[in-house]
């Protein structure tokens, strides 16, 4: 369970996806984007990159209102998604 969750949250209940964690990673290295997008649709299905995107969305964190990340990891899972499923 995550750090600081009360076990009955839905937060608790649906732990980050393990494409969400690479695309943070990702982001956090400063991977050219390009290089980002195909690992990523290289490592997961349209499906795994899909449930990633609405997790993400779900629960977009911010440390800070000028905080860049959130931003970049959504930016990735979207271009990731569509070059894995156009049709999503």
């Amino acid at each position: 369970m995550a750090a600081g969750l009360s076990p009955g949250t839905v937060a608790a209940l649906h732990p980050r996806p393990e494409a969400v964690e690479e695309a943070v990673r990702l982001v956090g290295a400063g991977t050219e984007r390009t290089d980002a997008v195909r690992g990523l649709v290289e490592s997961f299905s349209a499906d795994e990159l899909n449930a990633a995107w609405l997790w993400w969305v779900r629960r977009m964190p911010a440390e800070s209102w000028d905080d860049y990340r959130p931003g970049a990891v959504l930016n990735l899972l979207e271009v990731a998604l569509a070059e894995a499923d156009p049709l999503v």
